[in-house]
């Protein structure tokens, strides 16, 4: 029993979202599902969906799933041209350039978000360089004042011999999650 009232509301939260996107009223989709939903609580419901996947999803990754979503559409949209035929084809030669339109931008969109992912994790992986760099230094700093006795420059010999087994460990680490 829980199992179909589980996959009862998936299908009306599914139903509420798609009308939601498709840009209807609270009161068009209330009518939408037969009225079981009234407009303030599929409302309320789709706010509540839209609010949980922001929990767990950044905007980034709602992207992510937005570009996927248009890349399958894409690729469902040239698979049925194909099926057309040449006189498909010729009939509606001017839908089909603006779906190549649309699929070149989609194109465009996700390189470009690639793109950007990419300067981003360059920018993280610069933050990270120079934070490593401060934590260096100041462990060479606090070194030398517990052992005074030490030169300098011992110290950051001392350190830097230790440093290939710090990263190895460090990419152990990594590979191993």
């Amino acid at each position: 029993m829980a199992d179909k009232t589980v996959t009862k509301r998936a299908a009306l939260d599914t139903l509420l979202l798609n009308e939601a996107a498709s840009g209807k009223s609270p009161n068009e989709i209330s009518a939408a599902t037969g009225g079981a939903v009234s407009p303030e609580r599929a409302a309320a419901r789709i706010k509540e969906l839209l609010a949980s996947r922001a929990d767990y999803l950044s905007v980034r990754e709602q992207q992510a799933l937005v570009m996927h979503d248009l890349q399958n559409a894409k690729a469902l949209l040239w698979e049925k041209i194909d099926g057309w035929g040449k006189d498909g084809v010729e009939a509606f030669g001017p839908l089909i350039r603006l779906l190549k339109i649309i699929g070149d931008r989609v194109d465009a969109l996700a390189k470009e978000g690639d793109d950007k992912a990419a300067l981003i994790t360059a920018a993280q992986a610069r933050g990270f360089i120079k934070a490593l760099e401060i934590v260096y230094d100041r462990l060479i700093e606090r070194l030398s004042e517990q052992y005074p006795e030490v030169e300098q420059a011992d110290v950051r010999q001392m350190v830097n011999k230790e440093l290939p087994a710090a990263f190895e460990y460090v990419n152990k680490m990594a590979e191993d999650s």
